[in-house]
Formats: C-alpha cells, structure tokens, sequence
C-alpha cells in the first residue's frame, strides 16, 4: 500500500509543482485519419506525432458537434497515454459498436488532442493492480471522469483496482 501512495503523491507533487501549462516545444498531431473496418464496427485511426513527447486523448466529431465523451471509452493502442513522436503513424482502435450502438461512423471525423506533460488533462488514473508484483503501476489520462471506461466513475472497479486523481484548476 506505501508503494500506490508513493506514486500518487509523487504525480500530485508532480502536477502541484509544474503549475501553469510551460511553454516550450509543442506537440504537434498531423495525418489523422480514421476508417472503419469492413464488416465490423471496429474503427482504426492513425496519426504522426511530431516535435515533443505528448498525452493524447480521443474524442469523435459527428456533424461538426464532439460525442459525449461516454461514448469514446472504448479504446486502445497510443491513447490516454504519454507518446512519443515518431514518423511512422501512431495507432488506435475505438470499438464504436461497444460505445455508440447503432449509430454509423462514417460521417465521424477523429480529433486527435496532443496535452504537454507538464499541463496534462484532467484525469489521471493509476491501475493498481500490477504494482505490488511488479512495483510499476501504469497510468493512463482522460480529458474528464465522463470520459473513462468501465462505465464511468461510479463503477465498483474505481474503488479498489483503479485510483482516479482529478486535477483541480
């Protein structure tokens, strides 16, 4: 348990002390592009990090208006993660079917946002169930409680699997 506080309190004196958003090399997302697959409701976005290391957080735009972000939960590959810039294209796969039923994605448009590490989005959440093995506890960062997996925050499964932090304006 010493070891889960560690790493929280070394995020929170983390956020604590990195104050203001600092200015300094931006990220920058180019490329975007989003396609779903044949058959399915899986749906593949690629995108080019360049410049700094940067959180990237998903959200989808139908008609020009952003989904709630309750529907974009269900995702994986290089997002809600720190990601490092290279030339090749990142990664992501949302699972539409699973998050937005029966509607069609193929007048939805991806929005890729790229959070310096130093002004991070709101939420940060902390699995705590490979830590006391392993002594690493991974982290992944959504832009609000609405938009983390599992249902929400009221799921049973933040209350001992998951620590969720909110950063405070």
């Amino acid at each position: 348990m010493r070891n889960k506080r560690t790493t929280a309190a070394r995020w929170l004196a983390a956020a604590v002390t990195a104050g203001a958003c600092t200015a300094g090399a931006v990220p920058l997302v180019s490329n975007v592009s989003m396609t779903q697959r044949q058959n399915s409701r899986m749906v593949d976005i690629a995108y080019v990090l360049s410049g700094e290391e940067a959180i990237i957080t998903l959200s989808i735009e139908t008609n020009g208006v952003a989904l709630p972000e309750r529907h974009v939960t269900r995702l994986s590959g290089d997002v809600c993660k720190k990601v490092q810039p290279a030339a090749e294209p990142r990664q992501i796969v949302w699972d539409a079917g699973a998050d937005w039923p029966e509607n069609l994605t193929e007048s939805a448009r991806a929005r890729i946002t790229a959070w310096l590490p130093s002004c991070p989005p709101a939420c940060l959440v902390v699995d705590l169930n490979e830590g006391p093995a392993t002594n690493v506890f991974p982290v992944n960062y959504y832009a609000s409680t609405e938009a983390l997996p599992y249902g929400g925050l009221t799921n049973d499964i933040y209350k001992g699997a998951y620590l969720v932090m909110k950063r405070l304006p």
